[in-house]
């Protein structure tokens, strides 16, 4: 699986890395902290298998990144992160789901995968 993690937490971004990289070897894992970044990967490489956003990305909107993907790469599934409390109002064909921070990468994984079923040989 083809996986592009987006946080503006650079520590969130390293835990997610080594986390995965420990959980699932064979995921090949991009990652960004800024839009900028972010907007370019999804610009400028193949179609990831999932995107994991937060919403906020410093001053900028992590939405921004997954309207890009979804123009780009509409086969694409989005995850959105969020820490906001306050029942978020999206377009539905932009996020595939929602998950509320904090959460555990073992929780991430399971949303990830009811998304997409893992083939054998990627577990």
């Amino acid at each position: 699986m083809n996986l592009l993690f987006i946080d503006d937490d650079a520590l969130v971004v390293s835990s997610a890395r080594r986390a995965l990289m420990l959980l699932r070897p064979t995921w090949t894992l991009a990652e960004a902290t800024t839009l900028p970044v972010a907007l370019s990967l999804v610009s400028t490489l193949p179609a990831f298998d999932v995107i994991v956003c937060d919403l906020n990305l410093g001053p900028d909107s992590g939405l921004e990144v997954l309207r890009a993907a979804t123009l780009v790469h509409p086969q694409t599934l989005r995850v959105l992160l969020s820490g906001d409390r306050a029942p978020l109002d999206l377009e539905a064909a932009l996020v595939h789901a929602t998950v509320r921070k904090p959460v555990s990468l073992s929780q991430l994984l399971t949303v990830i995968e009811s998304l997409r079923p893992v083939a054998p040989n990627a577990a």
